[in-house]
């Protein structure tokens, strides 16, 4: 019966071990020196509102590729499908109307609509110009990737007019909505998982975190750098769509400028997507696309979770915006 004592005292060793590092943990905790693990609860009721109010209803398109539209009754929404003040198709004389193009980031989910760099650009804009008038005209669309986008400006936007065209690229913008949602669903599933740990055992939460971590995060990276190789059939499409909106700007005699947004909610201190940053930038410059990379303009800012909306809502904030406003408005600047 030793083998019994034996499993027996190995157990009771275990759970010491346990109990003693699950004190240790709450100690760190309690003294300041260690964030709470799992604090990063999934914001729920009113909570959830003070920023999911500003994310506009949707209605069904009737183009396949483009999915959706935005609902015009919608209060975050103008009587056109944009987000932003009133408008009209037809451009107003005088006026200089620039085009935004891109996904969430543009849109500026999350974030009020006097925060996001739409609005604040057009506001420097006419502050920086008296004897000129600039319209910025947001055509952002949640969870749309560059296909969807380009699609966008030829049924859609053209109507418009612009002067000019300045699409935002993000990293997802590769993929479609579907993959888009199941990345977002799997980090969700991700924060409610610890956020329940950790009101068990903050030990099993930190030891939980540590382990997604290193595999998980570790393979979401190496699958975004996987879309972006040379063999990859979504980035040959990315680049596709980049050369016709070259193509139907150079006609409609409509300039096109671009910025990438880094990833906000990877590790600012080694950030892992570098190079594919430098792919796409060439992919855009390749089409006559002048871009500006807004990594280095993140990245003089040690901490990005104080750029996002939340850890379970990684879309740039009102001081993330700022940051766009001021790169994009120095792009915009330049002959």
């Amino acid at each position: 019966m030793n083998w019994l004592k034996n499993v027996a005292l190995t157990g009771a060793s275990l759970l010491f071990s346990f109990a003693v590092g699950e004190a240790a943990v709450r100690g760190l905790v309690a003294s300041g020196y260690m964030e709470r693990p799992g604090s990063h609860n999934v914001a729920q009721g009113k909570e959830k509102a003070e920023y999911t109010r500003h994310n506009a209803s949707k209605l069904a398109n009737s183009n396949p590729l483009l999915t959706f539209q935005y609902d015009p009754a919608d209060p975050n929404i103008n009587s056109l499908g944009l987000r932003g003040k009133e408008t009209t198709i037809d451009k107003p004389a005088g006026v200089y109307r620039i085009a935004l193009l891109g996904d969430s980031f543009t849109y500026g989910f999350s974030v009020a609509l006097s925060d996001i760099f739409a609005t604040r650009l057009e506001q420097r804009l006419n502050e920086g110009s008296p004897d000129k008038r600039y319209e910025v005209l947001n055509f952002g669309r949640a969870g749309y990737g560059t296909v969807q986008e380009v699609e966008l400006y030829r049924t859609f936007i053209r109507q418009f007019a612009p002067d000019e065209v300045l699409l935002s690229y993000v990293l997802n913008d590769v993929t479609d909505t579907g993959f888009t949602a199941e990345l977002y669903r799997a980090n969700i599933d991700y924060i409610r998982t610890t956020t329940a740990l950790s009101r068990k055992s903050l030990l099993a939460t930190w030891i939980y975190i540590n382990y997604h971590r290193f595999n998980q995060d570790k393979g979401q990276d190496e699958l975004w750098k996987s879309m972006y190789a040379e063999s990859s059939a979504g980035f040959l499409k990315v680049q596709e769509a980049l050369a016709a909106l070259a193509a139907m700007t150079r006609e409609d005699g409509v300039r096109l400028r671009a910025v990438i947004f880094p990833e906000l909610g990877a590790d600012a201190q080694n950030y892992p997507f570098t190079e594919v940053h430098k792919v796409i930038k060439a992919a855009l410059l390749a089409n006559g696309i002048a871009t500006r990379d807004l990594l280095p303009d993140y990245e003089q800012y040690g901490d990005w979770s104080e750029l996002i909306v939340a850890s379970e809502d990684q879309h740039p904030n009102g001081k993330g915006h700022e940051i766009a406003t001021t790169a994009i408005y120095e792009l915009l600047s330049e002959p």
